[in-house]
């Protein structure tokens, strides 16, 4: 059994009007080197069709285990990771064990993911948002309490152009310093930074130059009033919120 994996022909490919019942009785009979060839082809499979993946522990579990390697999905969820992957759009992986090199692999198998959830995943870096950087459609990243995150992580989200929300609510170890990175975020609209200590009106400064920020938390942060007083003056549309 040959498959291309070229991208023309895998759209057109009538197998994915197939009901899933049948699809996965049909994934089940390739051999290994035929389903390797599938889901290579699937990768190339891309499409803007929006689909909601609620990061359940055994959903999560599964998709780890994909990420690990093609032929260890549980059988389980196999037929719906393939034959749905090329329309994800929103990916819950909330409180999972995902790490820096399974961001990469997201940022590989997923890329029209616009909206990111990896809130609490503790074995999360900033080496690992340089992936997520490469998410071109992401309008929505959070990351609270992923306290591992830095300011050289900030870096690599200052490259997500389209972002518009984004949440790092715990992430302690963020200072001024990343701030004046996200002030380069031309859609930046909302922005949490709420207990991150490091964070003082110095860097609210650098964010006047987010001209579409709408709402902003600063609670918890090191801060004085007279730095979102000053930012008020600077963006006259801008919600702080400071208790």
């Amino acid at each position: 059994m040959e498959i291309t994996s070229t991208t023309e022909v895998v759209q057109d490919a009538p197998i994915f009007s197939l009901p899933l019942e049948l699809f996965r009785k049909i994934v089940r009979h390739l051999s290994t080197d035929d389903y390797g060839n599938f889901l290579r082809t699937c990768k190339a499979f891309a499409t803007t069709r929006p689909l909601y993946v609620e990061g359940n522990e055994e959903a999560v579990s599964a998709i780890i285990r994909y990420f690990g390697g093609f032929l260890e999905i549980a059988e389980k969820f196999q037929a719906e990771i393939i034959y749905k992957q090329h329309c994800i759009q929103v990916l819950n992986l909330a409180n999972s064990a995902i790490t820096d090199d399974g961001l990469a692999t997201i940022a590989c198998l997923f890329p029209n993911i616009t909206h990111l959830n990896i809130q609490g995943c503790f074995d999360t870096s900033s080496a690992g948002l340089q992936h997520v950087a490469q998410l071109k459609k992401l309008h929505i990243l959070n990351l609270t309490f992923c306290y591992k995150i830095t300011d050289s992580g900030l870096y690599y989200v200052a490259m997500c152009a389209s972002l518009q929300h984004l949440l790092l609510y715990g992430c302690h170890e963020i200072t001024d310093n990343g701030l004046k990175e996200l002030s380069t975020l031309p859609e930046l609209r909302t922005l949490n930074i709420r207990a991150c200590s490091k964070i003082t009106d110095a860097g609210l400064g650098a964010l006047k130059k987010a001209k579409n920020l709408k709402s902003l938390n600063v609670s918890g942060c090191s801060i004085t009033l007279d730095g979102p007083n000053s930012l008020r003056e600077a963006l006259p549309d801008l919600c702080v919120w400071v208790g």
